[in-house]
């Protein structure tokens, strides 16, 4: 991880803290997001959220036009995307701007809960029906997952926001449906707080730690898709009676047995990563021409099979 990177994780820590302290949900999203990425030596999440951010000489380390944007657009998500700001929080997203020399904050900040209302909105219509599936639940799973740790492999647009998030959310969703189970957007993000904690901090962070190099996302993201969608199963084999608590365990486990698995998955993925390469292409392509929508470019990379 560059130091530039790293500067703006300090910075989603110091919005993250604004309230004076990091509630257990935001705590857990921000572990969950950051399992993704390998932190530099002598750094650990539970160190970051710990210490004391000087805010000023954080925001003046960050040069990269790319890592000013996605900094502040995380930081708004951090701060917008559960609720509305607090007058600090609002303060600090100024302060950020100004600094970067950024638009305006609110605006950010709907542009973050698009993206995130995108992760977890419905299937595209007949995705959802047991009838019309001709994979085991176990197959979806490791289908998902290798897409999800080619799409960390490859360089994708700014609007791309969320991408990998959406990815693990239309899982859950697939496994749902062989459950019978279809659901509104309030009731899978519900279903995701009780796995990772805040979906709106597990969405911010991981905005940002898509800029950690590629080496170290790619494990990461194949095993998070993995654990969602493993836990997804055992809470409707289990009848949707689990206690959070068991959840986040079971997602914890399951994660650490996919990170193990990851390296026997490389091929896979890199089969997968050389399509979504293929396909981005042609799909720059038909956005330049204006053929297709921001929406529709993103659709076709999470709908690859």
């Amino acid at each position: 991880m560059s130091d530039e990177v790293l500067s703006g994780l300090k910075v989603l820590v110091a919005v993250a803290k604004a309230d004076g302290v990091v509630h257990d949900d935001e705590r857990l999203a921000i572990e969950s997001a950051l399992d993704r990425v390998e932190l530099p030596e002598g750094t650990t999440v539970e160190g970051l959220l710990a210490s004391t951010i000087d805010l000023d000489a954080e925001i003046a380390a960050i040069e990269s036009s790319e890592v000013k944007r996605q900094t502040f657009d995380s930081a708004c998500a951090l701060a917008y995307v559960d609720g509305e700001a607090s007058e600090v929080e609002r303060g600090l997203l100024e302060k950020i701007r100004n600094a970067f020399a950024l638009g305006d904050q609110i605006a950010a900040s709907e542009r973050m809960k698009q993206a995130l209302e995108r992760a977890f909105a419905p299937l595209a219509s007949g995705e959802d029906g047991l009838a019309k599936r001709d994979r085991a639940i176990d197959e979806e799973i490791a289908r998902f997952s290798i897409l999800g740790g080619a799409l960390a492999s490859v360089p994708l647009p700014a609007f791309c926001e969320g991408i990998d998030v959406w990815n693990d959310v239309r899982l859950a969703r697939k496994v749902g449906s062989f459950y019978g189970r279809g659901g509104d957007a309030r009731y899978w993000r519900t279903f995701v707080n009780n796995v990772v904690g805040s979906a709106g901090s597990w969405f911010a962070v991981s905005l940002l730690a898509r800029l950690a190099p590629t080496g170290s996302r790619v494990a990461g993201a194949y095993a998070s898709t993995a654990a969602i969608g493993k836990t997804t199963k055992l809470y409707f084999e289990k009848s949707e009676s689990v206690a959070t608590d068991y959840l986040r365990k079971a997602f914890k486990a399951a994660k650490k047995e996919a990170l193990a698995a990851a390296n026997d998955a490389r091929p896979k993925i890199e089969e997968k990563r050389a399509e979504v390469e293929r396909v981005r292409s042609s799909l720059d392509g038909d956005l330049a021409r204006a053929k297709i929508s921001e929406n529709d470019y993103m659709e076709k990379l999470v709908s690859l099979d």
